[in-house]
């Protein structure tokens, strides 16, 4: 029930107070995850929508926005450490395939404009929980079908520029290399379920880095992007070293 009213709050988390919101958020976090995923995996999707929509429309609130992402990442991470058995795996794998390019479109959209550029670690941790979680090749993968969204991460942006920004990604997560668990994975996660996950941002510094030279590390309230100008329209190609 607590979950149902968090998602159903999560639209609506500006105009609650920051902090019940952070709070609600926080609680299926760590705690909740793992036995919400294995479950009720229709549950779980109704909060992971409720929080996605709370997302993209974006969040000046640093605890509220943090809270949702850890969300995100305990929830990938569980999912990758489901037992092969375990009989909601196939439910599982669906709501993953079917969510996660929405929800890298809408971190993109956050690192470029819906979020204050402070969150740019919490953004770039919650891509590498997906990394460490499920690998180079699927999350690569689910990249490609984001950037499908003509809206992500800004409208302006040329499909010369994704195409660049795919490339320096797709570098990026392959030259991520996690120490191994020395207990075997079975779950959604496949292969890559053996890897530990790191909560260090300096883990993903490259990765970090192709997320910042696409998004240019805007703040939250310039819109100018949706407004093109000759004057103030930002060039589209990346800086090696950004």
């Amino acid at each position: 029930q607590q979950i149902k009213e968090m998602s159903v709050h999560a639209g609506t988390m500006d105009v609650v107070d920051s902090g019940v919101a952070a709070a609600a958020f926080a609680l299926v976090s760590s705690t909740c995850s793992r036995e919400l995923l294995m479950a009720d995996p229709g549950m779980c999707a109704e909060a992971y929508e409720g929080l996605l929509a709370a997302l993209r429309t974006g969040s000046n609130e640093r605890l509220t926005a943090s809270a949702a992402l850890r969300f995100f990442r305990c929830l990938y991470q569980c999912a990758a450490q489901a037992p092969a058995h375990a009989p909601a795996l196939p439910q599982i794998q669906q709501l993953l395939d079917a969510h996660t390019p929405v929800l890298l479109g809408a971190l993109l959209q956050a690192a470029n404009d819906r979020m204050p550029s402070y969150m740019l670690d919490d953004i770039t941790l919650t891509i590498g929980a997906i990394l460490s979680s499920f690998g180079a090749d699927a999350i690569t993968a689910w990249m490609v079908r984001a950037l499908e969204d003509p809206a992500v991460p800004r409208a302006s942006v040329s499909a010369q520029t994704k195409q660049k920004f795919l490339d320096h990604f797709r570098a990026a997560t392959q030259a991520y290399c996690p120490p191994l668990e020395s207990a075997p994975g079975g779950g959604a996660g496949g292969p890559s379920s053996l890897h530990s996950y790191s909560d260090n941002v300096k883990s993903f510094t490259k990765v970090k880095k192709s997320i910042k030279g696409f998004c240019g590390g805007k703040r939250v309230g310039d819109l100018r992007s949706q407004q093109p100008h000759a004057h103030n329209a930002r060039p589209e190609f990346f800086i090696d070293g950004i």
